[in-house]
């Protein structure tokens, strides 16, 4: 089972999810995704950026709704500086996270209790900071700031991978 897809796989999966998502919330959301040049053949984590849209969207389009306004959601993918790293980045102006659910993540919150409705997000980013750790082995960060209504930025940075090493072909061009 393939673990790793392209950035450009990931993003033509992202704008497949985004279409559908904007014909269920219409104008309660818009987005922007900006791919740096040359990005697109570097190897990330299958997906690594959809679930974090997506718990932009379920948690800020409902903030959004009662607030009557419209949630901002931006992508952005781009190599570090010096050109080691890839930087993937979900920003959004919805509600954003209570500071002692923030405080737990991304791999601190328990799962829900028995009985108790589980959040998707508990999930999506306990899933994605685990799969983080086993994939790079420490060599990576993933990072959550939130200011309620102003900004919640989830943001990874893994190292460039030319190939998928899941493929048995080993690593042919890591810089």
């Amino acid at each position: 089972k393939q673990k790793m897809s392209t950035v450009r796989q990931e993003v033509e999966l992202l704008y497949n999810y985004l279409k559908l998502q904007k014909q269920c919330y219409g104008n309660h959301f818009e987005y922007k995704i900006s791919i740096e040049n040359g990005v697109g053949e570097i190897y990330i984590p299958r997906l690594s950026l959809q679930p974090l849209v997506e718990n932009s969207i379920a948690h800020g389009v409902h903030g959004a709704e009662s607030r009557q306004e419209k949630i901002k959601i931006r992508i952005n993918v781009y190599l570090s500086a010096d050109g080691q790293m890839i930087n993937l980045e979900v920003f959004d102006n919805g509600p954003g996270i209570k500071p002692e659910i923030l405080a737990l993540l991304p791999d601190k919150l328990p799962p829900p209790a028995p009985g108790e409705k589980s959040q998707g997000n508990r999930l999506a980013v306990k899933n994605i900071s685990d799969r983080l750790k086993h994939t790079y082995n420490g060599q990576y960060s993933f990072t959550i700031e939130s200011i309620p209504y102003e900004k919640t930025l989830m943001k990874i940075v893994i190292p460039v991978i030319y190939t998928d090493e899941s493929d048995g072909g080993g690593i042919l061009k890591n810089v």
